[in-house]
């Protein structure tokens, strides 16, 4: 016997003879379902947009890090005009040391401000799911009817039950 899942529909496909075939058609995801792939993706999303940021932060800190000692050795070293030319070779262009501390600053204020802006954004994501969550289970709780107490239960008497309390009596009468 076929039952059919709720979430799927069927139809019955008629051929010459007067038989039916059943063909299935494709599912709707359920909620749920929606709900966890919507997680899954938005988890996959900001693991792929972590590794980016890393892998962006260690290629800048290596570049950083040789800017630094680059200024450091200038800094050291009487200013000769072979300073100057590595200098503005190693970095592409006509900059001077105040113009690359500067970047460097511009660039640390950025990458401080995109970490925060990036925890802000996981911290409501998170808070968003739990809301969802809780306003979902929420739901299903006040639907569902009160768990029954120990007092609400039918007292069950049986022929044991009735020799026991007989002889509870029977030791209280003995007793008194």
């Amino acid at each position: 016997a076929f039952a059919p899942q709720p979430a799927a529909a069927s139809l019955r496909k008629m051929n010459g003879s007067g038989s039916g075939q059943l063909m299935r058609l494709s599912a709707i995801p359920t909620p749920e379902e929606s709900a966890k792939a919507l997680s899954d993706y938005m988890a996959k999303a900001h693991e792929t947009k972590l590794k980016a940021i890393q892998d962006v932060e260690s290629k800048k800190e290596t570049e950083i890090k040789a800017l630094k000692s680059e200024i450091a050795a200038l800094k050291q070293a009487p200013p000769t005009s072979t300073a100057i030319v590595s200098s503005t070779a190693a970095t592409g262009g006509d900059e001077t040391i105040e113009s690359l501390q500067a970047k460097l600053v511009s660039y640390q204020q950025f990458i401080a401000k995109y970490i925060v802006e990036a925890q802000q954004e996981k911290m409501a994501a998170v808070q968003a799911a739990e809301n969802s969550m809780a306003k979902k289970y929420g739901l299903v709780l006040s639907a569902a009817p009160p768990a029954a107490t120990a007092t609400d239960a039918p007292a069950i008497t049986t022929k044991e039950t009735k020799i026991y309390q007989e002889r509870n009596q029977n030791v209280k009468a003995a007793e008194a």
